[in-house]
């Protein structure tokens, strides 16, 4: 019995050991993933963008606003019977107006990583822009996309 009590024991200490490194381990990764985050907040040119002072001459009238541009190396959008659509059915809203019964429902597109979001939402805003001749005010959360 003592001898298996030993070896439980010494188990017991070497597990403790092993969770105590997983836990610097752990630390480490978390810091070098702030460090990443950090970086890929920067931009291509690798300057991190700075806020800078609002001027009023730069403002434009909404309708004045250009959807985002596409590159020219940007190959031709695969599915255009679902841009069809979204861009249908955000046009049945358009004219719309939120009442107290009845509020409009937001638009949201949701895909993983790398999934189109982007381009997606830059398709819709040019077809829209085309079609209505309407602002589209575009926001992107996105460091890697040309929207400035």
């Amino acid at each position: 019995d003592s001898k298996e009590n030993e070896q439980v024991r010494k188990k017991v200490e070497q597990l403790r050991k092993e969770k105590g490194q997983l836990r610097k381990k752990d630390e480490q990764l978390r810091e070098e993933k702030l460090i990443l985050l950090r970086k890929s907040q920067t931009s291509v040119a690798g300057v991190t963008p700075q806020l800078r002072p609002f001027k009023l001459e730069e403002l434009v009238p909404p309708m004045e606003v250009t959807p985002p541009m596409l590159n020219d190396s940007e190959p031709e959008f695969v599915d255009e019977e679902w841009l069809s659509k979204n861009v249908e059915d955000i046009l049945y809203q358009y004219g719309q107006v939120d009442e107290v019964e009845c509020r409009l429902p937001p638009t949201a597109f949701v895909r993983c990583s790398r999934g189109g979001k982007t381009r997606a939402l830059t398709e819709i805003a040019q077809r829209l822009k085309r079609i209505v001749d309407t602002s589209v005010i575009f926001v992107s959360f996105n460091a890697f996309s040309n929207i400035q």
